[in-house]
């Protein structure tokens, strides 16, 4: 294994440091462990569907509409991290909602446009990183079944990112890493993710799977959703909303149509009794 790396580091010109080789490829393992996930899944057929199509290039639109007005308004530093910290938002609710290779999608989407240089960076790669581990994050917990799973999710994708790409990236650049060199580099954005983490909590389970059916990530079967069976329990006359169906499982998306074929009535003489004067 050690020469494996060894042999990948000095193809792809990565020097000697071994930390930012180890790095690399922890980053590398996550994302071949999430990119699998995802083709088991087959997640990136919800683009199929125009809906969902919609819904990623609005979220890329807002993300970048957040940007864009917070270097053009804000001059403050600390507003400004602030405000690009919680554009993020529409990307989680997207890798969130649709799994690990949409969350790239929206990641790559949002790197081209918001590039400083003529191509994405460090910086782009590592949240494209990110959405694509919260992507798989979102199979289980699902924010389809409990809403702390959606902030939960985004938190680890976070650290996990920051643990292998960040590291990697710290490495390359001051040549050492240190605890504080890290938390420094998040200092910045951190308050705008805190925002945007907050704000996922405030979804519920009903807002996706009303707002994006059809996920190949949504739970399978029924025990994923233990709030429906209290509220059917409710009692219809006493005005209480009756509970929505489980969202169908990732197997419904390319269920065949089956037409149900209406039987018809035979026409059937009518039997006339014996002292019939008519016989």
């Amino acid at each position: 294994m050690a020469d494996l790396l060894n042999i990948t580091a000095g193809w792809l010109e990565l020097g000697d440091d071994p930390l930012l080789v180890y790095s690399l490829a922890a980053a590398a393992l996550l994302a071949f462990v999430s990119l699998v996930s995802a083709v088991g899944r087959l997640d990136f057929a919800a683009l199929l569907r125009p809906r969902a199509l919609v819904a990623l290039c609005c979220a890329v639109l807002l993300a970048f509409a957040g940007v864009a007005l917070a270097e053009l308004a804000l001059t403050d530093p600390e507003l400004e991290g602030l405000a690009l910290g919680a554009a993020r938002f529409p990307l989680y609710v997207v890798a969130l909602a649709f799994g690990p290779t949409v969350g790239l999608a929206a990641g790559a989407l949002f790197a081209a446009a918001t590039a400083v240089g003529p191509f994405p960076g460090w910086s782009e790669a590592i949240l494209c990183l990110e959405l694509l581990v919260l992507g798989w994050l979102a199979i289980y917990p699902s924010p389809r079944a409990v809403r702390w799973a959606g902030p939960l999710d985004a938190l680890l994708a976070h650290v996990f990112t920051a643990g292998t790409a960040g590291v990697a990236f710290l490495a390359w650049r001051d040549g050492s890493v240190s605890l504080a060199a890290l938390l420094a580099e998040q200092r910045a954005a951190l308050p705008g993710l805190l925002i945007a983490w907050a704000l996922l909590a405030l979804l519920s389970p009903r807002f996706y799977r009303r707002a994006f059916p059809g996920s190949r990530i949504a739970p399978l079967t029924a025990s994923a959703y233990p709030e429906l069976p209290a509220r059917a329990a409710r009692v219809a006359g006493a005005g209480a909303p009756l509970a929505e169906p489980p969202e169908a499982g990732p197997e419904a998306a390319f269920a065949p149509l089956v037409r149900r074929r209406r039987r018809r009535r035979r026409l059937v003489a009518p039997v006339l009794p014996v002292d019939d004067p008519n016989g």
